[in-house]
């Protein structure tokens, strides 16, 4: 499973995005870009990235050309809108297949308690439409929006932005998550010890597992006792 991060916009005056209050959407769409990508790599999946510092200039048609040929299978682009100071709500948009956006916006949205504002078809939007793999465009709030922009800097918030995304791709891509449980090793030595049985003395094993010392049912059989297994059971007896 390969999925290319696009973090909206780029470090250039004609194109942070939207800004409001001193913050550049361009930032923050990079800073959220960074903690999604940890977490899909948390879980072995392989992510590329459009950018990773705001120097990077790279256009949208380099950016949706780069992901066509690395053959991803998802290209989530990452941004934040804006509009009067007073709009508020998270929206996912798509191209045709309304699914996977409606199920991420439906995560995020019940996961922060945001507006839901649902899946939009959007066709007119390059990396929408010059992409050839599945692709949304995901508006994680309104950057002009106070509250919501207070919401976003808060890390508690943001990690759960992020969990209703990658959770949307686990799902919407049926990703097996193996967790792998870590193979316990057993302390085990085998040396000698002598013991006494009915006026006799024996050599046999010693076996020390975990810190107990044990001996071997059957080293204790001699002419006179008698050690077998019958039914399951262990049975004694002397002669």
């Amino acid at each position: 499973m390969q999925v290319y991060i696009d973090a909206g916009h780029r470090n250039n005056a004609w194109d942070y995005g939207a800004t409001s209050n001193g913050y550049k959407e361009s930032e923050l769409a990079l800073m959220v870009s960074k903690e999604i990508k940890t977490k899909l790599q948390n879980l072995g999946i392989t992510v590329h990235m459009s950018r990773e510092t705001e120097n990077d200039v790279k256009s949208l048609s380099e950016r949706s050309t780069e992901a066509n040929n690395l053959g991803v299978d998802l290209y989530l682009s990452v941004h934040l809108n804006a509009f009067n100071g007073v709009a508020n709500g998270i929206e996912v948009l798509y191209y045709a297949d309304p699914a996977l956006a409606t199920l991420m916006v439906n995560n995020m949205c019940d996961l922060t308690g945001a507006v839901n504002r649902g899946a939009k078809q959007r066709q007119d939007l390059w990396v929408l439409q010059a992409t050839r793999m599945e692709a949304v465009l995901v508006e994680l709030g309104f950057i002009d929006n106070a509250i919501e922009r207070a919401n976003f800097l808060n890390d508690a918030y943001r990690a759960k932005l992020v969990d209703g995304i990658v959770d949307a791709i686990v799902v919407f891509f049926n990703i097996d998550l193996k967790v792998e449980t870590p193979t316990q090793t057993v302390d085990t030595e085998v040396t000698t010890t002598t013991i006494e049985l009915n006026g006799v003395i024996k050599t046999v094993d010693r076996i020390l597992k975990d810190g107990t010392n044990y001996i071997k049912l059957r080293d204790l059989a001699d002419s006179k006792i008698k050690v077998d297994y019958v039914n399951g059971m262990v049975q004694v007896w002397s002669e």
